[in-house]
């Protein structure tokens, strides 16, 4: 499926197309594993840095059904992720568990990263959908639950007419239950999506009215993951041209999902903030400014399956190509950005923008950002300022 509009450097519009080429989208019937008598064990970290947690069965085997394993057939040959949990720790869990003579679904992992969250933590609920389940137990394993996540599964529950108190979560000790049964996940990032978790993102959706803003710039202000440096400037840029500036981490779930779910235009770096797409209405616009030399499959499977038009423009200023994770990610005025005011007839002349306030402005107020970039050799002065992708040339 052809991607809308790439505003991209030859190497980024090869890596979308190829991205583009994948079939994410799954109709097969999703499987639901039952396990007797099995246990759920919380997340740990041990010394060496293995995650431990999820569902064994009665004699402590790791039942793979409950990982939420991150694959790609492609991106994955070069670069390998470590799997997320691995059931039982021996050193660190106690044998001694809690029991339930209860039959309980097993959610996954309650990540406290939001686009995480939105992800593998929503991708098992499909199975509430039946009514065999909708008065079972579910089971998440969590460090501790953030206040959004639990927010926002208040409004699932309700909605569905499901007893919040039914909701468990699995944080010290492992529990034995009568029989555990896991969903098969509906969304496994760089990997596939199913309908099924399409029905999920607007049964929440649905318990909120329509947002006022139709165009949005959706920030990371606030944000501590340093994946957005400089991006002050264009916050500004796009607020000149009708982008009402909403900062992502201030809003609790029922403001995000109100926001985009009456927003027709999104603009929003790539990453979570532009995942948030997933709760707008089907067949919208989202521009998706790419903070670094990466395609997220995620990205992808959103735009597919809800339809939306999608375009994505070029705004790092240097990335290495390894790996998402990588930070911080700097953010500057480029020459796609640059031809994309132009072709959309943007009020805005970028070029004296950037020349009059960039440098003054951005490169100063991250200096930290940029002299860390600068010393482990991402970028050089050099790269920076006269032969990177700029919109202008500084002399």
């Amino acid at each position: 499926m052809p991607i809308s509009r790439l505003y991209c450097s030859p190497f980024m519009k090869d890596l979308h197309n190829c991205d583009a080429r994948q079939d994410y989208v799954s109709s097969e019937n999703l499987k639901i594993k039952a396990v007797p008598n099995g246990f759920i064990f919380p997340l740990t970290e041990a010394k060496y840095g293995a995650r431990f947690g999820g569902v064994t069965n009665h004699d402590y085997t790791f039942v793979r059904e409950s990982l939420p394993a991150r694959s790609h057939p492609w991106y994955m040959e070069k670069t390998p992720v470590k799997e997320q949990y691995s059931g039982r720790d021996f050193d660190c869990h106690d044998i001694k568990s809690f029991h339930m003579d209860e039959d309980v679904v097993f959610a996954g992992q309650l990540h406290n990263h939001l686009g995480h969250f939105m992800t593998e933590g929503l991708s098992r609920l499909w199975a509430l959908l039946n009514p065999e389940f909708k008065y079972s137990k579910v089971v998440f394993i969590a460090t501790e639950p953030s206040k959004f996540a639990v927010q926002a599964l208040r409004m699932f529950a309700e909605k569905l007419q499901i007893n919040f108190d039914n909701f468990i979560f699995v944080v010290r000790a492992p529990i034995k239950f009568r029989t555990i049964y896991i969903p098969e996940p509906s969304i496994r990032m760089h990997d596939f999506c199913h309908e099924n978790y399409k029905h999920v993102v607007d049964i929440f959706k649905s318990s909120v009215e329509p947002g006022e803003y139709k165009k949005i710039y959706l920030s990371k202000v606030g944000s501590t993951s340093q994946r957005a440096g400089g991006e002050q400037l264009f916050i500004e840029l796009f607020a000149d041209n009708g982008y009402k500036p909403i900062a992502l981490n201030d809003l609790q779930p029922n403001e995000l999902f109100s926001l985009m779910k009456g927003c027709n235009s999104l603009v929003a770096t790539s990453g979570t903030a532009s995942h948030q797409s997933i709760f707008m209405e089907d067949n919208q616009h989202c521009v998706c400014l790419n903070r670094s030399a990466h395609v997220h499959p995620l990205q992808t499977m959103i735009n597919r399956v809800r339809g939306h038009k999608e375009e994505y423009i070029d705004v790092f200023l240097r990335s290495t190509k390894e790996h998402f994770g990588d930070q911080p990610c700097f953010i500057f005025p480029t020459k796609q950005l640059y031809q994309y005011f132009q072709e959309n007839s943007f009020s805005i002349d970028l070029q004296a923008v950037a020349k009059n306030a960039l440098l003054k402005r951005t490169l100063e107020s991250e200096e930290r950002l940029f002299n860390w970039l600068h010393r482990t050799g991402t970028i050089t002065f050099e790269d920076t300022l006269r032969k990177n992708n700029l919109a202008f040339t500084y002399k």
